[in-house]
């Protein structure tokens, strides 16, 4: 366990009822600095038993990293825990997709049994960014619980998210990088604005007592990326300047197209680079709004720290973003997060 001191600018939080934040221009961080901390958990022992999550329905969205935990969470309620060790063992760094319950929607899926039920997105994209799945979801569950008698079990005891790393884009490949080409670094400028939103949302939803919980971006180890991506930030940590330059040039012909007047592009190509450096940046950013947030709506925010979890671990992942052989620790800190 530990605290995340915040110490960053916050958005005004009278903007964000707008919705397409990029079209309407607004500038996301304003001149306004808050001291927080946020109690982020970071669990030593991997989850082997769901006893204290009898009687919730927890529902889990955001990105690959937190969709993982979600199919090992789905295979502890629908599997035996020897099974899932067995399969741990020998297969360390590959995700078994599990066999849902019911498929809820396209993009969504249940598993559950009498005492514990989990609804989680199939898409890297629900991220904090896309508050209407919320909605979406629990009416489809809804449906379903009404055929089966359980309109009691519909409303989310807890919501697990997060968001950050496709927020943020891929150094080498940029033309290619949803970051820039689809979202615009919309999410990326407005990340504040969006998990407040995100968050509003979510308790509207929320069971009587629930919780949201909120798991930082893991760490990148930048060593461990896709070859040209870690050779790209090994020249950056060389030279900055020619780093910056590929994304510089081409910020500076969208700048009036993507409302970009009011940035220091050079200042953009280094904090909004999906790198160690760009994905601990943002996720400081992220905490001082969800602090804010909380103190606006009078309520407590638990935090999983998946960035502590994932800090110096290289033999843990593949690619320098996805630790899979840790999921259950983050699911054991999730456990502690509810409270």
């Amino acid at each position: 366990m530990r605290y995340w001191q915040i110490a960053t600018a916050i958005p005004s939080l009278s903007l964000a009822m707008h919705a397409d934040y990029c079209k309407l221009g607004i500038t996301a961080i304003q001149d306004l600095r808050d001291n927080r901390s946020l109690d982020c958990k970071a669990s030593k022992e991997k989850l082997t038993s769901l006893h204290k999550l009898k009687g919730q329905t927890i529902y889990v969205f955001g990105d690959s990293t937190i969709r993982q935990q979600a199919e090992k969470l789905c295979d502890l309620i629908l599997q035996p825990l020897e099974r899932i060790e067995e399969y741990e063992e020998n297969n360390p760094y590959v995700s078994k997709k599990p066999v849902p319950t019911k498929v809820l929607h396209r993009h969504a899926h249940l598993c559950e049994n009498e005492h514990v039920r989990l609804v989680y997105g199939t898409k890297s994209w629900f991220d904090f960014r896309v508050r209407s799945i919320l909605h979406i979801v629990r009416s489809e569950l809804n449906k379903y619980d009404k055929e089966t008698n359980q309109e009691h079990r519909t409303a989310p005891n807890v919501i697990y998210f997060n968001g950050g790393i496709h927020m943020l884009y891929v150094p080498t490949f940029m033309n290619n990088s949803p970051a820039i080409i689809t979202d615009k670094l919309c999410g990326w400028r407005h990340a504040e604005i969006y998990v407040n939103q995100y968050i509003k949302e979510a308790t509207s939803i929320l069971a009587p007592g629930g919780r949201i919980v909120f798991m930082t971006s893991h760490f990148i180890d930048d060593s461990k990326r896709h070859e040209s991506i870690a050779s790209s930030i090994r020249r950056f940590n060389k030279n900055p300047k020619k780093f910056e330059k590929p994304c510089i040039d081409f910020l500076e012909q969208k700048k009036e197209m993507w409302q970009l007047q009011n940035y220091n592009i050079a200042h953009v190509c280094v904090e909004a680079a999906q790198t160690s450096h760009g994905v601990k940046s943002l996720n400081d950013r992220v905490m001082g709004s969800i602090a804010a947030t909380a103190e606006e709506l009078g309520i407590n925010i638990g935090c999983v720290d998946g960035y502590e979890h994932t800090f110096g671990r290289p033999n843990d992942t593949l690619d320098g973003v996805h630790y899979l052989p840790i999921a259950r620790l983050e699911l054991s800190s999730l456990v502690d997060a509810i409270g």
